[in-house]
């Protein structure tokens, strides 16, 4: 964890500080995915992190999110319940360029 980070979390009360250091850490946090993995949904396309739940929330309902980029650039937030309840999963590094492409070749 950076040390702004800790830093933050060193100016909260005690008893929130250990549960910060987890929301608040992408390597030990509890986070299923991580920045810059590439997932796919189980109904198909394939998906870059670009954020997690200690960064993003849904506006509607403050839960916790992940935001990820689509194959056209786009960024999408979707609740980390739903990344997580098995609609999404890992894939090797190098899939969303290949799927990219796959996906611009069947365009033209």
């Amino acid at each position: 964890m950076d040390a702004d980070k800790q830093e933050k979390i060193s100016q909260v009360h005690p008893y929130l500080q250990a549960n910060l250091a987890v929301v608040m850490d992408p390597v030990n946090g509890t986070f299923k995915f991580r920045v810059g993995e590439e997932v796919r949904h189980t109904k198909g396309g394939v998906y870059i992190i670009t954020g997690l739940p200690s960064e993003y929330v849904l506006e509607h309902s403050r839960e916790p999110a992940y935001a990820y980029m689509m194959i056209d650039g786009r960024i999408c937030v979707r609740s980390q319940a739903e990344m997580e309840d098995g609609r999404f999963e890992s894939v090797p590094e190098g899939t969303a360029l290949a799927y990219a492409a796959e996906k611009q070749a069947a365009d033209r």
